[in-house]
């Protein structure tokens, strides 16, 4: 059953539960013919109908529409009026049974002893206040959810000149050494900028696009280094019909690249990612070596950048583990891509 059909039966079972209070009050059983025939319980039902239009007036329109936009006269005013109108009312229109009125014989219908305007009121009060529970509760969801797209186009905005900063260093390095690759890099290079600047900026990505660019990613490395790394870069599973947030991935085998080559030592990449229906396993581990730190861009930025970005994407729905040891590096990632 989907979210909306699923609040539609809570709506529908929530106000049957609520039309169904004024027989409780009833000394008859709620199957005896002299509970419906009792005026008090008619009127009692007049009114929680009246309750019920006005909780969704309320929800929709006067919590909204007066309330938050601070017009706290007219939203006193406007309650005020249907406080009377919801308990008066149908007192007007039904009137009081035999036995509540003056002189009157006693009859069957005879009620528990609750004074019906303060139970009304007391009712009229609760609607009130779960109306404002539940429109404040939406609010808070909406303003968190603002805050979350706010952090994550912060975060994204610099993944962008990060991931430029790396590339167009690494094409500069190869102009610099007149090599043959420069211009395979640039196409390299066209076709992951393409996907920075139009895919990336979706909230979710077709997984087989995103596997596309961290392919391009590695083969862009290899052309870079060449024989100066040992690559292992293998992917395993089907990833079509299946979605990922865009950019989780590169950060841990970016961070690889850029902290396990030095051609004077025994660089090893190993990358592999697995896939088992919903499930995504990544391991990126590579050896440490001696490495100059690049001006302007921390060891740990990707990789914290990227686990803030797991915690606003798929909270709960992952589990990231860093092994840093005298000799390799190693990230495990576990992510679930359903929700």
């Amino acid at each position: 059953m989907t979210n909306k059909r699923l609040i539609v039966v809570y709506h529908v079972l929530g106000c049957l539960a609520f039309l169904s209070l004024p027989l409780l009050f009833s000394r008859d059983s709620i199957f005896s013919k002299h509970t419906f025939e009792s005026a008090l319980t008619r009127r009692d039902l007049a009114s929680y109908l009246l309750m019920i239009g006005f909780f969704y007036l309320h929800y929709y329109r006067l919590i909204p529409g007066l309330y938050f936009r601070k017009k706290y006269l007219e939203y006193v005013a406007v309650v005020a009026v249907f406080l009377i109108v919801i308990v008066i009312l149908p007192k007007m229109l039904i009137g009081s049974p035999p036995h509540m009125r003056p002189g009157g014989p006693p009859g069957r219908g005879a009620m528990i002893p609750i004074f019906p305007l303060a139970q009304n009121f007391f009712l009229f009060l609760m609607v009130i206040f779960f109306s404002f529970s539940l429109r404040i509760n939406e609010k808070w969801k909406q303003v968190q959810k603002e805050k979350v797209s706010t952090e994550l186009a912060f975060l994204k905005a610099q993944i962008n000149p990060h991931f430029l900063f790396n590339t167009l260093n690494s094409i500069y390095a190869l102009a610099i050494e007149n090599s043959g690759n420069t211009a395979e890099a640039v196409v390299k290079l066209s076709g992951m900028m393409r996907y920075v600047l139009s895919d990336a900026s979706q909230h979710l990505v077709n997984l087989e696009k995103e596997l596309g660019y961290v392919r391009s990613f590695v083969e862009f490395q290899q052309i870079r280094f060449g024989d100066e790394i040992a690559l292992e870069y293998q992917v395993e599973g089907n990833p079509n019909g299946k979605k990922i947030a865009p950019l989780v991935l590169i950060p841990f085998i970016e961070n690889a690249f850029k902290y396990g080559v030095n051609a004077e030592e025994d660089s090893r990449i190993r990358i592999r990612i697995r896939i088992r229906e919903s499930e995504l396993t990544m391991e990126v581990a590579n050896n440490k070596v001696t490495v100059r730190e690049e001006e302007g861009w921390s060891h740990g930025l990707g990789i914290e950048n990227a686990r803030k970005r797991l915690d606003l994407i798929y909270p709960g729905r992952y589990t990231l583990e860093i092994s840093d040891d005298d000799r390799i590096f190693t990230v495990l990632l576990h992510l679930n891509l359903d929700g």
